[in-house]
């Protein structure tokens, strides 16, 4: 084999490494995406970011699968709420039970406070 021909080997090695490190480079970069939550109802997918948003009342909101990937509305006043699991937002007042037991209110019952180990209602 002549110096040419193992100079043109050469060269074309070189070429070839670089290519696949430029690859390798590029793909490092641009890493694939993980962040992704998948929600179906069998018909339909729909994919949504992880991000979150941060209310001006310092709550947190993530998007809505439902809505077209929106951020869920940030609650009107949570200064003194607690958010169930059912969505309903009633206020952290407490009252105070005859035998001194201390009751809050209820989401599951439209916000009413729960009944007093006596089974009394208070309003």
């Amino acid at each position: 084999m002549s110096r040419r021909n193992i100079l043109i080997v050469a060269g074309i090695l070189i070429l070839v490494a670089l290519g696949v490190g430029a690859y390798a480079l590029i793909q490092s970069m641009n890493p694939v995406r993980t962040d992704l939550i998948q929600v179906s109802d069998f018909s339909e997918v729909v994919t949504c970011e992880l991000d979150t948003k941060i209310c001006p009342d310092g709550n947190i909101v993530v998007r809505d699968t439902t809505n077209g990937c929106d951020f869920y509305e940030c609650p009107t006043d949570s200064t003194n709420t607690s958010e169930t699991s059912d969505s309903t937002v009633c206020t952290q007042e407490v009252k105070t039970c005859s035998d001194g037991t201390e009751v809050g209110r209820e989401s599951s019952r439209n916000c009413q406070f729960k009944l007093c180990p006596d089974g009394t209602q208070l309003n």
